[in-house]
C-alpha cells in the first residue's frame, strides 16, 4: 500500500502513520500475515525519521494489531485483526486524528470516500510512471521496482496508452509532467508527482571546480 503524509496539518506524522496502518488493517487492505516494509525502507520512502517509524511498530505491536518476528520482520498479526479486539475507542481517536488531516490538507469529504471506496475495494494495484522520454521511464520504473511491492509499468504520455490502465492504476510523473498527465486523466484518476532533489547543492562543496578537474557522472 501507499501512504499519504501532511507536514503541514499540526497532526505528528507518527499518528498519521498508525492511523493508516491500522486502517489498512481493518479493512482487509493489508491481510493478516503480511509482512510490513522494514523500518529502513518505509523511511527513506516517505522521508521519515526511523525512529519514528520504529515507534509506531512498537506501538502497533502492544496493541495487537501486528507481530514482530526477530530476523524476518514486521508481520500484520493473525489471531486479533478486528475493531472489537482493539477497541474502538482507541480506533475512533486515530481516525479522527485522520480525519483532521485530510480536512487541513484541503481535501473534501466525498473526495475522501471516493479513494476510500476505492481502497476498501482494492481496486489500485499497480504503478504507472507516465514520460514521453522511454529511457526515462525505463530507469525510474527500475529503481521505483526496487523499493515497491506493487506491480510498476510504464506507459508514455497519449491519451491511448493511459485509457488502458485506468480501472487500477495509480499515476506517477514528474513535476514538469503532471499538470500534463493530469488534465489527461479523468478527476477520480490518482496522481502521484515524484520528488525531484536538485543536484547543485550536493555539489557545492566541490565548487570552484579547478581546471584541471573532471566530473563523472553514473546512473
Amino acid at each position: 500500500m501507499r501512504f499519504s503524509f501532511s507536514r503541514v496539518a499540526g497532526v505528528p506524522l507518527r499518528d498519521q502513520l498508525a492511523t493508516q496502518l491500522i486502517l489498512a488493517i481493518a479493512s482487509g487492505e493489508l491481510p493478516a500475515g503480511k509482512r510490513l516494509p522494514s523500518i529502513r525502507v518505509l523511511a527513506r520512502r516517505y522521508g521519515l525519521h526511523p525512529n519514528t517509524v520504529s515507534s509506531v511498530y512498537r506501538h502497533l505491536e502492544q496493541e495487537q494489531w501486528v507481530r514482530s518476528v526477530p530476523g524476518s520482520g514486521v508481520f500484520v498479526e493473525t489471531g486479533r485483526s478486528s475493531l472489537k479486539d482493539h477497541g474502538r475507542d482507541r480506533f475512533d481517536t486515530l481516525l479522527t486524528g485522520f480525519l483532521e488531516t485530510v480536512r487541513a490538507a484541503g481535501f473534501t469529504a466525498a473526495a475522501l470516500r471516493e479513494r476510500l471506496d476505492l481502497r476498501l475495494a482494492n481496486r489500485l494495484r499497480r504503478f504507472a510512471f507516465v514520460d514521453p522520454d522511454e529511457d526515462l521511464r525505463e530507469i525510474v520504473s527500475h529503481e521505483l521496482r526496487s523499493t515497491l511491492t506493487w506491480n510498476v509499468e510504464h506507459t508514455p504520455l497519449t491519451l491511448s496508452a493511459l485509457e488502458p490502465l485506468l480501472a487500477n492504476c495509480v499515476f506517477v510523473a514528474r513535476p514538469s509532467k503532471q499538470a500534463e498527465l493530469r488534465a489527461m486523466l479523468p478527476t477520480s484518476a490518482s496522481v502521484v508527482c515524484l520528488g525531484i532533489r536538485s543536484v547543485a547543492p550536493l555539489l557545492m562543496r566541490y565548487l570552484p571546480l579547478s581546471e584541471t578537474g573532471l566530473v563523472f557522472v553514473a546512473s
